[in-house]
């Protein structure tokens, strides 16, 4: 009531000295700050569970600057609007949590920092009280995760970064990794090029082929006008004969649909004696690869990114051998570091092809994807 009543005193008077220019800014001044303090009050309220101290409306909202102290310790500084936690303000656990950050309609929602008591954190985006959009963890250990959220998990495109500096970096789904690693194929074996004794033929059609046939021709009169072939006619000669060691001049035969973990070079002799029927049966048609044993590999996520990449080609993860750079295809099982199996994947050609499977800490399945090369049909 005291403060309305100066208000309207400043308004008075203002308007008797209008004439006068110096005593108009400053009574305007003050008619301003008298006025603005009819909006908010700053009171003290004690409530059943704590107690709040700040401004509140002409209705008793808490609205504007404040702070609420609980029982219990927890405690709120910042700002109200119509008696809930909305703008930027600071909340503080009984437990030693801490939020920093802006609130929308008593929630946290846009960009804050909150901070766990073993030292852990995060910095980045919030929507009603959940970790949504881009943001930083750092846990306690030094291990970050820096991408994006939703509902509290990581969940998009992020990087996963070991205190070792060891990196992990793809998509995220729900709070689990689904970039698969590759698998390391099996080496392939060097072809064997040489000969250890080559035969003793004279390849020489003068002496060895024609000379003969020359004296069988001369012992046997001819009729026509044909001419025996003689010794010294190398004109007429036939050409020499190259030698024919394959492993000299055929380069190993590559089933060209096979994947790299079936392929095998053969030991160009060897391979001199397979028949033609045996290569036609085991050709595989055209755009189908047949492999001929199924490949596993088991291991952590952390020593798949050690062994394996993956590849963004025509849209789709390729998965590929680090030092062959060659496409896996197999089934990829992977263990938590317990040892415990945590899911389970298989591949064609590097693309996720078949069933994708998740595991719980106790075993049961926790969710169940099929894939067609490199596709999620369901």
């Amino acid at each position: 009531m005291a403060i309305s009543t100066l208000a309207r005193i400043a308004i008075a008077v203002l308007d008797i000295c209008m004439s006068k220019p110096i005593l108009k800014v400053i009574l305007s001044t003050l008619a301003l700050l008298l006025g603005s303090c009819q909006s908010n009050k700053i009171v003290s309220i004690d409530f059943s569970d704590g107690t709040f101290k700040g401004e509140v409306d002409e209705e008793g909202a808490k609205n504007g600057k404040g702070a609420y102290l609980w029982y219990d310790g927890s405690s709120y500084k910042g700002d109200f609007l119509k008696d809930e936690r909305h703008g930027v303000g600071s909340f503080t656990w009984a437990n030693g949590e801490k939020y920093v950050g802006e609130y929308l309609e008593g929630e946290r929602t846009g960009e804050g920092s909150y901070f766990w008591p073993d030292g852990s954190s995060y910095e980045g985006y919030f929507l009603k009280g959940s970790r949504h959009g881009e943001g930083v963890f750092t846990s306690s250990d030094g291990t970050t995760y820096q991408g994006e959220w939703l509902n509290d998990q990581q969940h998009g495109k992020g990087v996963l970064v070991f205190a070792d500096g060891r990196r992990i970096q793809g998509l995220w789904k729900n709070g689990k990794i689904m970039t698969s690693p590759a698998m390391l194929p099996p080496k392939a074996e060097k072809p064997i090029l040489i000969v250890e004794e080559i035969p003793q033929e004279t390849f020489d059609p003068i002496t060895s082929k024609s000379e003969p046939e020359s004296e069988a021709l001369q012992g046997k009169p001819t009729e026509g006008t044909i001419s025996p072939l003689m010794p010294n006619d190398a004109k007429q000669a036939p050409p020499p004969i190259p030698p024919t060691s394959k492993a000299l001049t055929d380069a190993p035969a590559f089933d060209l649909n096979s994947k790299p973990a079936d392929k095998e070079i053969s030991n160009p002799i060897e391979a001199d004696s397979q028949s033609t029927a045996s290569k036609s049966a085991n050709k595989s048609p055209v755009g189908i690869s047949e492999p001929s044993e199924s490949t596993v590999w088991t291991g952590t996520v952390e020593e798949a990114e050690i062994e394996f990449t993956t590849e963004l080609i025509n849209g789709l993860d390729t998965v590929r051998v680090k030092k062959s750079n060659e496409p896996f295809t197999g089934t990829m099982r992977i263990l938590n570091r317990s040892g415990s199996l945590q899911g389970s994947v298989n591949l064609e050609n590097g693309l996720l092809h078949g069933e994708e499977v998740f595991y719980e800490s106790d075993g049961s399945v926790s969710e169940k994807n099929v894939w067609e090369n490199g596709r999620l049909v369901k």
